[in-house]
């Protein structure tokens, strides 16, 4: 499974769970006009997570990963961000894991004791970023 394709099964997961989702593309690309001029567009900014979800009333900040491949400092950045503002930012490198949060959520009713997050934690080191607050 590629890294596309582990993105849109989360996706598909995220909305078959009635979460809203975004793809988010980051970055910049160039593109051409319609008279073959070049420019540069501006996407959303560097390190943005690449899945943006609302889930029960849980902001939810996906990274996803292939294979080998960690968090830009950039990525980690955003997540660690994103868990300071009080939603849940996540490392995900297949589905199991992001259905795993989602039923932790489910299971939790928008209270998440940290003992909770912290076995989720404890067996996905380094990929799962909330506050550190009980």
């Amino acid at each position: 499974m590629t890294e596309h394709d582990t993105q849109k099964a989360i996706i598909d997961l995220l909305k078959i769970k009635g979460a809203v989702v975004t793809r988010i593309n980051s970055g910049s690309m160039i593109a051409k006009s319609k008279d073959d001029r070049c420019y540069r567009v501006n996407l959303a900014d560097k390190g943005t997570s690449d899945i943006i979800a609302l889930y029960c009333g849980v902001y939810l900040a996906i990274e996803v990963k292939y294979g080998d491949n960690k968090a830009t400092k950039e990525q980690a950045d955003f997540l660690e961000s994103v868990a300071a503002a009080g939603g849940v930012g996540l490392v995900a490198y297949d589905c199991e894991f992001v259905r795993k949060i989602i039923l932790a959520i489910d299971d939790n009713k928008f209270r998440f004791p940290m003992t909770i997050w912290g076995l989720i934690e404890s067996s996905y080191p380094n990929r799962l970023f909330v506050r550190g607050e009980e």
